[in-house]
């Protein structure tokens, strides 16, 4: 009988992938743990671990048996309903909770208009001086672009980088400022 290397249990069976050809010849079986569902592979003279019996009519459920109780949820719902207090859920909000309330949601979304406008700031600014200036229409909008392997090979003695003008979206090499 084959036991899991990881938990012990005696509840294996054939694994859904069987192991290769050359190993099955020298009797290597790969098997499945029901139990922790850890894949392992065991030198078996015998044939393939016994197929569980199917379950007859008459024979109770593991994991649902007759014997279990049953559980009345309306009565679990009641118990609920009486643990809450009706006063604390008629009482309306204090003024003064309410307005501090209202100030800390105002104070947020104003923190929030006050980062997606120092984005847009971030994001409209451009590049620094000591970027290249583009060769068709001088400006210093540009952005670094990759090489293809061919300008790599041509470029590589050099210190020529490939820019992309994000004005007029010409391309061009120059040397790049660091």
């Amino acid at each position: 009988m084959a036991l899991c290397p990881a938990c012990g249990s005696s509840h294996v069976r054939n694994d859904y992938k069987p192991a290769p050809l050359a190993l099955r010849i020298f009797f290597v079986r790969a098997l499945l743990c029901d139990h922790c569902n850890y894949q392992f592979k065991i030198i078996s003279f015998a044939g393939a671990p016994a197929r569980p019996q199917q379950r007859s009519a008459g024979k109770p459920d593991v994991f649902n048996p007759p014997t279990a109780r049953s559980v009345d949820l309306t009565r679990l719902k009641e118990g609920a309903t009486r643990l809450k207090s009706p006063a604390r859920q008629d009482q309306p909000r204090s003024p003064v909770q309410h307005d501090l309330r209202t100030e800390i949601t105002r104070l947020r979304a104003q923190e929030e208009n006050d980062q997606a406008n120092q984005n847009s700031l971030d994001q409209e600014q451009p590049t620094p001086a000591a970027a290249p200036a583009c060769t068709h229409c001088a400006s210093t909008n540009v952005k670094r672009r990759r090489r293809t392997v061919l300008e790599r090979m041509v470029f590589s003695a050099t210190d020529h980088k490939a820019f992309t003008c994000l004005s007029c979206g010409e391309t061009f090499y120059s040397k790049a400022a660091l």
